[in-house]
């Protein structure tokens, strides 16, 4: 395609490779940097690429902080000495291999003509290690010294490099709280300290790279903390890289009201606005799951995010993987998007299902359901409701919850409410319990229903399109039977509640609680015999075949043993979300 025709967004940016949220120095998927890989994403029509693949869990020890590759001048490190361990991998050749990585990204980037950015948070801090109260402060100046003199290094070392895009919070990075410890920041609002800092890094930059930008992710602020800082930051060489709404990168929440204010907001001080959004096929929702196609949720996103006034640049947020595009259909709805945005939707399932000769209606219409049962989970819920491929279908028989998530940052304190139903240790009423059995339920059957016309389409398709459409299949099942099992337990635990209300009331139990809760139970259970058959692993669940057989003795005397309200020790794990 020619760059000259793509659409929509003035910049567009992709990272490469995917990362493993939870395992520190793996990739999903590490994506390969050749030359040929780089100029098919220039003639695709991006336009500038990650330099690193910038996660938490620093993917293959991938640098994630400026001090991870420079080291300040002798005189700067003597006077404002590293206070703060390193996160990396230790040694001068762990160093040496981050610090080859970069350099030969550089010159492959610029050689295929595309602009280039490194990621990094600052002021490092080892994430949120050290709480409210991190050494690396921001009305420190030595912190501001530190940093300037590391850009400049920067730039000594790497030169080239087009932009910047920093983290304040996470990233190894965090910030002092007004309410802390810190004798300095201690009483001081944080739009008083971090716009200062801001304009240091831009200002150091600038004067070392006059048409380069340093763009600020303002991660894990509250709205009005943003809109503060906004308003009293330099504009010139600044933007603005923003999720595409308060809580996170969501496929199905593009453009919230304050990414909408926000961009807005922006524009009007003359400052670009990227927005960071999971443009291809495996993102930090679905990890691990990589096959999974649901492309008009993407195209849906990519026009609310164009619309949105303000935003000049679209961000891959997770990792693409370029060598997958001809089978990656979220990646191939993206690449269509930025080069024919005025498509209607049945337009664009045809082009997409095209590849696939007489099975093309069949896997377009998969790929419309896949994207309705996508947006019909309940992924507002909670933060917990992510990465639900980590989820285990044999979830616990205590009473379902919904685990909520909350961090000490302002962002989760305050506006990620908007988004999230759970953020706090509450109790979830029995309608909201409902709300998420009810969603999680529909999803799975739209999902069910486009396993349907997938797997018709499967069985008469042959070579690669029949590989590619059983990978896509095999990762639809386990989502799909994720959700379910979220929603029979909480189901079960649903007429539980209300079956205990009428012992408590005084009145009958009616057979048909009994039957409800039987049926439940037992789907739920050969609902964790199809995982373990998909899962070559033996079909043990012996706590849910107990629970069947004493449902015969009475349903009064099951519910003094089983789905009983039970403390959160993540007996499933961290992402089973109804699992205590």
């Amino acid at each position: 395609m020619d760059v000259g025709m793509a659409a929509g967004f003035f910049d567009r940016v992709a990272v490469l490779g995917c990362p493993d949220s939870l395992e520190r120095y793996r990739s999903h998927a590490p994506a390969p940097w050749t030359p040929e890989v780089l100029a098919r994403l220039r003639e695709r029509g991006f336009t500038q690429v990650q330099l690193n693949l910038a996660w938490g869990a620093r993917p293959d020890d991938e640098p994630l902080n400026l001090e991870d590759i420079v080291e300040p001048s002798p005189e700067v490190a003597a006077r404002c000495p590293q206070i703060v361990d390193l996160n990396c991998r230790p040694g001068h050749e762990a160093r040496a291999i981050r610090r080859d990585l970069i350099a030969t990204r550089l010159d492959m980037a610029t050689s295929a003509g595309l602009k280039t950015l490194f990621h990094f948070g600052a002021p490092y801090n080892r994430h949120a290690y050290y709480g409210d109260t991190p050494p690396n402060c921001l009305l420190d100046p030595c912190v501001h010294d530190r940093y300037e003199d590391l850009i400049r290094r920067f730039a000594a070392d790497f030169p080239g490099v087009d932009d910047l895009l920093v983290y304040t919070y996470d990233q190894d990075a965090w910030l002092c709280g007004e309410f802390g410890g810190c004798p300095r920041c201690n009483g001081v609002p944080l739009h008083e300290r971090l716009p200062a800092f801001l304009d240091r890094l831009v200002a150091t930059w600038r004067s070392i790279n006059p048409a380069g930008r340093v763009w600020w992710e303002p991660w894990e602020l509250s709205a009005g903390q943003v809109h503060a800082c906004l308003e009293r930051v330099t504009p010139e060489g600044f933007g603005m890289a923003l999720h595409a709404n308060i809580a996170e990168s969501m496929a199905v929440e593009a453009a919230d009201p304050w990414f909408i204010r926000t961009a807005r907001q922006a524009e009007s001080r003359g400052i670009p606005v990227w927005t960071d959004w999971f443009l291809g096929g495996v993102s930090e929702e679905t990890e691990p799951f990589e096959r999974l196609a649901h492309p008009l949720t993407i195209w849906r996103g990519l026009r609310r995010i164009h619309a949105t006034r303000g935003v000049t640049g679209i961000k891959e947020y997770y990792g693409l993987l370029p060598d997958r595009v001809e089978t990656d259909a979220n990646l191939r709805a993206t690449l269509l998007f930025l080069r024919e945005p005025d498509l209607d939707e049945s337009m664009v399932l045809e082009r997409l299902a095209a590849p696939y000769g007489e099975v093309a209606p069949l896997v377009a219409e998969a790929m419309r359901l896949a994207s309705e049962g996508m947006e019909r989970y309940p992924w507002d819920c909670s933060w917990m409701g992510r990465q639900i491929g980590r989820s285990r279908t044999d979830h616990a028989l205590s009473a379902a919850i919904l685990r909520p998530m909350l961090c000490p940052t302002p962002s989760w304190e305050s506006t990620r409410g908007t988004v999230y139903m759970r953020t706090e240790p509450t109790e979830a009423h029995p309608w909201m319990l409902e709300d998420v059995q009810l969603r999680c339920q529909q999803a799975a059957d739209l999902w069910a229903d486009a396993l349907d016309a997938l797997s018709t389409a499967e069985a008469h398709a042959e070579g690669r399109e029949r590989v590619h459409l059983s990978a896509w299949r095999r990762d639809l099942c386990g989502i799909r039977r994720r959700a379910l099992a979220y929603a029979l337990h909480l189901r079960a635990t649903m007429v539980a509640i209300a079956a205990r209300r009428r012992i408590a009331d005084g009145f009958d139990l009616p057979d048909r609680l009994a039957e409800e809760l039987g049926r439940a139970l037992k789907a739920s259970r050969a609902n964790h015999t199809e995982e373990c058959a998909a899962k070559g692993s033996p079909d043990e669940w012996e706590e849910m075949d107990r629970a069947i057989a004493d449902l015969a003795c009475g349903l009064a005397s099951w519910l003094d043993r089983w789905l009983l309200p039970a403390p959160d020790e993540r007996s499933k794990g961290l992402f089973s979300l109804t699992s205590c």
